[in-house]
């Protein structure tokens, strides 16, 4: 609908940031899980950019603190991508 999936808001977070902020609370609710699996591949489809950094950390270090190995996957593939652009 043309937002900017990479906009910054004021804590210096992007939307991906925020998709992936909440799976360490919800690593055991299995709905809530596939819900942030659900957002994390429709940003990442919409151009989101996996390679951010907030407060000197990069998403993918922070979503790997969550512990859900199919997010961390798209993440880590999405960056591959796009580094190799």
């Amino acid at each position: 609908e043309g937002a900017d999936v990479n906009t910054r808001f004021t804590d210096g977070g992007t939307p991906l940031f925020s998709a992936t902020a909440r799976i360490p609370a919800e690593r055991n609710d299995r709905r809530l899980i596939e819900r942030r699996r659900e957002v994390v591949k429709l940003l990442l489809q919409a151009g989101a950019n996996p390679n951010v950094e907030m407060d000197g950390k990069k998403l993918i270090e922070k979503a790997k603190e969550g512990g859900d190995t199919e997010i961390n996957r798209m993440l880590e593939e999405a960056a591959a991508n796009k580094n190799a652009v």
